[in-house]
Parts: C-alpha cells; sequence; structure tokens
C-alpha cells in the first residue's frame, strides 16, 4: 500500500461506496508496477495529487494502493458533471472506489486478461458494496473533461457491454 500523505492517500475514511470509477493510466504498455512507482513519486509531492485503489495490470494482476476503505484522489476536478453531482454529491472520491486499467497503446485498448481482472473486480465490489451495474462509471463520465479510460470513452458500447458482463455475473438478465 502507499504511505499515507497528502499528496494521494489522505488516510480519511470513505463515506459510503456509491459508485465504482474506471481510469487508465497514460502511460501505454507500462506495467501495474509502473503505475505504482508513479504515484509512489507523486507521494513525494512531484506530479500533483491522484492515486487509486488499485491497479489492473497487463497481465491481469492486480496491485492494492490504497484500502477500499480510505478516500483516494482518483476523480478530483474544478467542475462535476450534472450525473456525478446529482448521483455523488459535490466530492466523488469520498464515496467511489477506483481503478486504473493498463493498456496497450495511445487508444487506450486493454488485454483480454486485463479486461477480464476488471470484469472480476467489479463484480466482487459490487457484490461487496450492494451496487449495481449502473453504479460502474468512467472518470470521464464523472468529470466530463478528462478521456479517462481512454478507450471506454471513444468506444460506448464497449463500455456498455463490461456493465451486461457484470449484470451477468451479478444474477442479472
Amino acid at each position: 500500500m502507499l504511505d499515507v500523505n497528502k499528496y494521494v492517500r489522505p488516510g480519511d475514511k470513505l463515506k459510503k461506496v456509491k459508485g465504482l470509477v474506471i481510469h487508465w493510466p497514460d502511460y501505454p504498455g507500462a506495467t501495474a508496477k509502473q503505475v505504482y512507482e508513479v504515484f509512489e513519486e507523486r507521494a513525494k509531492g512531484f506530479d500533483g495529487y491522484g492515486a487509486t485503489h488499485k491497479i489492473i495490470g497487463l497481465d491481469g494482476e492486480i496491485i492494492d494502493c490504497i484500502p477500499e476503505d480510505e478516500l483516494a484522489y482518483h476523480v478530483g476536478s474544478n467542475t462535476y458533471t450534472s450525473y456525478a453531482l446529482h448521483k455523488f454529491g459535490t466530492y466523488p472520491n469520498n464515496c467511489t472506489l477506483g481503478v486504473e486499467v493498463c493498456h496497450t497503446d495511445k487508444s487506450g485498448r486493454m488485454t483480454a486478461e486485463s479486461f477480464e481482472a476488471l470484469v472480476s473486480l467489479l463484480t466482487l465490489w459490487c457484490k461487496k458494496y450492494k451496487l449495481k451495474a449502473l453504479d460502474i462509471t468512467t472518470h470521464h463520465q464523472i468529470v466530463g473533461w478528462k478521456e479517462c479510460p481512454k478507450w471506454f470513452t471513444d468506444h460506448q458500447a464497449d463500455f456498455e457491454y463490461l456493465r451486461f458482463l457484470v449484470n451477468i455475473n451479478l444474477g442479472g438478465t
């Protein structure tokens, strides 16, 4: 886990998990460990604020960054969409879990292994926190201005397919 510090892990407790947010690291081809190291550098005060609860690597491995009961700076913004304000209030960081998914290229395409791990993790989180597949969102849908994760921003049908798979895993039809 990342150490408690003012840049990536403040140590504050989440109020209640209301949503699950998917991100992409803007480092095509980076491993989960390399992305984790970026967050470790941020903890030293370099490159601003930001981290996530988990990182999914190209081979489907998952690295824990911040405990699930703690706030992560993963959806900070000066402005939020009306969807985000309605669903999460004025500070979505205090009621959402975030996951970064490593990808192969600038398009944001995930490997089959990372996609399968994402579906599994989101299903687990939905069960654990009594959420629905519709509670899964993207950074872009919360802030409106950031293409994160790029693949789902550009391929909405694939995002809906991800939600569909999680819904099936939850026993939906």
